[in-house]
């Protein structure tokens, strides 16, 4: 008898910790707290931004909502432990998980459906930086190797003092980190009123960065944990960067997200319970600021859109990070000339070119020695050559 109930008690662990295991856990709202406590001002720089959202929320016709796709460049952080090599995620994981951010703000993710008439298109669109801070072409992606197995949420990360690694400019690059936090937390982020903080940004563990739908045609196996390995951690993190809190206001029925078009929830919902209902109301249960996995996610809202590019637009306290991508990139061959000698010297160039692009630029130079010309020849390209 003590044997069957030693065997019961055992399955009821195993089954115990699996549960747990699959639950989403992100830590924004601790780090929030924690910076509130530490900042002073953290508290009225929030309120001015809210302020400054409903504003704007209010007098829509005023401000170019809609008018335009905001684009903000992105760099990646990978930051690696020694011991533990596949936390140093191949460039095709994250170029998934770049992917995948662009199809989810922009509506465009194969799981959308009709099922919520609110879902939008937020018209924000995301690109690896292509100039570094030195103003150096770049691929978007650093590369840290670390003895640090489990940074926390205490941003040492985001330090090269403390193992991790520094931010790029935050006022002009919207920096991810991915290295494992442990303690079973997916990622975390600061919320605009850290806007150009050194610690501004998101945080994610790297099993849950990229998505396992592009293993196929990468050729190869990514480091990732199910149920959460679609991308939609780095996707709901970026939500609260843009000023999003999670769907359930983090509090029980009548605790507002501050969002119109989001019904109300009692609390997170995990899994995929579509259906549940709660405060009166069907859940939202695949809008990407609840806690359930990657694959019921796909929508924001209108209202959540409003609140996102109130940030980014005129006036918000991201406005400077909405900038275009370069229409194309020029990388100059690696060689040395004397450009005087022979007089015929010639510099050979190649370029590439990004999103289509077909205008035609023009060719010139700037600051060539007295007596010295240039001649280009085409001495005009487009992406077709």
């Amino acid at each position: 008898m003590r044997k069957k109930l030693y065997f019961v008690l055992v399955s009821f662990f195993l089954v115990s910790v699996s549960l747990f295991a699959q639950q989403r856990n992100c830590a924004t709202m601790e780090v929030l707290e924690r910076k509130l406590q530490k900042d002073p001002g953290m508290a009225q720089r929030m309120a001015q931004i809210e302020a400054h959202t409903q504003n704007y929320i209010q007098n829509a016709s005023n401000f170019s909502v809609n008018a335009e796709v905001l684009y903000v460049p992105i760099v990646v952080h990978v930051v690696w432990n020694s011991a533990n090599p596949v936390e140093n995620i191949s460039d095709a994981q994250i170029l998934s998980q770049v992917d995948v951010i662009y199809k989810d703000f922009r509506r465009l993710n194969e799981d959308a459906d009709d099922t919520w008439s609110q879902a939008a298109d937020m018209e924000i669109e995301y690109y690896l930086a292509q100039i570094d801070p030195d103003g150096n072409p770049t691929s978007g992606i650093t590369r840290t190797e670390t003895s640090v197995t489990a940074w926390g949420t205490d941003d040492s990360i985001k330090f090269s003092s403390s193992g991790g690694v520094d931010a790029w400019d935050p006022t002009r690059y919207f920096n991810f980190w991915v290295g494992n936090i442990g303690s079973g937390i997916l990622g975390y982020a600061t919320f605009p009123a850290s806007a150009g903080d050194p610690d501004d940004g998101i945080v994610m563990s790297p099993q849950y960065f990229g998505s396992s739908d592009y293993e196929a045609a990468a050729g190869e196996t990514f480091y990732l944990d199910t149920p959460y390995d679609k991308g939609r951690t780095t996707t709901h993190e970026m939500g609260h960067y843009f000023n999003l809190r999670h769907i359930w206001g983090d509090g029980g029925c009548g605790v507002d997200d501050f969002v119109a078009d989001t019904p109300e929830s009692d609390s997170s919902n995990f899994g995929c319970p579509i259906g549940s209902s709660s405060c009166g109301s069907v859940d939202m249960v695949q809008n990407y600021m609840d806690y359930t996995d990657d694959a019921c996610m796909n929508l924001f809202t209108e209202g959540q859109k409003d609140r996102m590019r109130a940030v980014l637009e005129a006036g918000g306290p991201r406005e400077v990070l909405n900038q275009a991508p370069f229409d194309y990139t020029m990388a100059l061959a690696t060689q040395e000339l004397d450009i005087c000698s022979p007089a015929d010297a010639v510099f050979d160039f190649t370029y590439l070119t990004f999103d289509g692009f077909s205008d035609s630029t023009d060719f010139s130079t700037t600051g060539l020695p007295t007596g010295a010309t240039a001649v280009f020849s085409p001495s005009s390209a487009t992406a077709d050559g």
